[in-house]
């Protein structure tokens, strides 16, 4: 099959960017993505062992986050990167949804911290 492509820009309030987010973890979780607009859509299988990357900028006026999630189709092959560290923390006022509270979530909720300590995964 040829190349296939999806890409959507538009503006979203952060609470409905929350929630395409949350349907991107959702999808990661099962191992199917479907992103789909007026433009087309396309249909994704992440495999377990995924390369992240994430850029985040910021200058006066102006401030960008953007990620990037790569895996090729055997995985299994591939190893995780020796050493690799990631924190990330939500930081400020916690606003409560109830789906907080009855999951249980306890002060660690919103920080991520990622380590691994094989080799690394070749390009």
């Amino acid at each position: 099959m040829g190349e296939q492509q999806f890409k959507h820009e538009s503006y979203q309030d952060r609470g409905a960017v929350v929630n395409l987010l949350r349907e991107i973890l959702r999808g990661l979780e099962r191992g199917t993505l479907r992103f789909a607009d007026n433009n087309g859509e396309i249909v994704v299988n992440p495999e377990e062992l995924m390369q992240l990357e994430i850029k985040v900028k910021k200058k006066e006026g102006k401030a960008r986050i953007a990620f990037k999630l790569e895996w090729k189709d055997d995985a299994a092959e591939q190893q995780v990167e020796k050493d690799a560290f990631l924190k990330i923390e939500a930081v400020g006022q916690e606003e409560t949804t109830g789906q907080e509270e009855a999951a249980g979530q306890d002060e660690t909720a919103g920080q991520e911290e990622v380590g691994a300590d094989r080799e690394s995964m070749p390009e």
